[in-house]
């Protein structure tokens, strides 16, 4: 009891810093010892067989993640001619971060970080509309950076009374900021809702 106590308190008292350091070796070194048996896993395999380890590797350390990838075998002999998804997925998955950090901080006004808006930036929207489950770090990325309609709604209307307090030297009134931003107020998409119902 006293040794379990121990190892608890020993645990409280681990700097945050060090249990992330303690999680990336384990996690590196779980990924190795898979790597290097034999025969060689192709990084489908190695990914399917780590999905925990891959997965943590790839949101905290990333950067040795994909140099290890590119290591691997790129499947066997049969399998050479089938398309390398693992790097497809890598590579659009930063595509689609870059094209989403742009979309952010664009001076003009905004537009919705859309499936289709990611899609017609990266050039692959036909990956991501019927290929998804090829695309597991693509997918997992997308719940992160993709706007709901009362995000984009928000972030819309910051930037036209940022645009409108800079040009008129006050801040605009709540039915103003609705009808230039285009969205309409919660009393009028009430009755508008209610309208389409009838």
């Amino acid at each position: 009891m006293a040794s379990a106590r121990g190892t608890t308190s020993r645990c409280i008292r681990t700097p945050r810093g060090q249990q992330r350091s303690i999680r990336r070796d384990e996690a590196r070194s779980r990924l190795l010892d898979v790597a290097g048996s034999r025969p060689s896993p192709s990084p489908s395999e190695l990914r399917h067989k780590i999905p925990t380890y891959y997965m943590w590797l790839y949101r905290n350390d990333r950067a040795w993640l994909d140099e290890r990838m590119l290591e691997l075998p790129r499947g066997r002999r049969a399998e050479k001619r089938r398309v390398d998804w693992i790097a497809r997925d890598i590579a659009l998955a930063r595509a689609i971060r870059s094209a989403a950090q742009a979309i952010r901080a664009s001076e003009d006004v905004p537009i919705r970080i859309s499936l289709s808006e990611l899609g017609r930036r990266t050039g692959r929207s036909s990956w991501l509309e019927k290929q998804r489950a090829k695309l597991p770090i693509c997918s997992i990325l997308l719940q992160d950076v993709l706007e709901t309609v009362a995000e984009f709604q928000a972030r819309r209307l910051q930037w036209w009374e940022r645009h409108l307090r800079d040009k008129e030297g006050l801040s605009p009134a709540p039915s103003k900021l609705h009808r230039v931003a285009g969205i309409p107020t919660r009393r009028r998409a009430s009755e508008a809702d209610s309208f389409s119902r009838h």
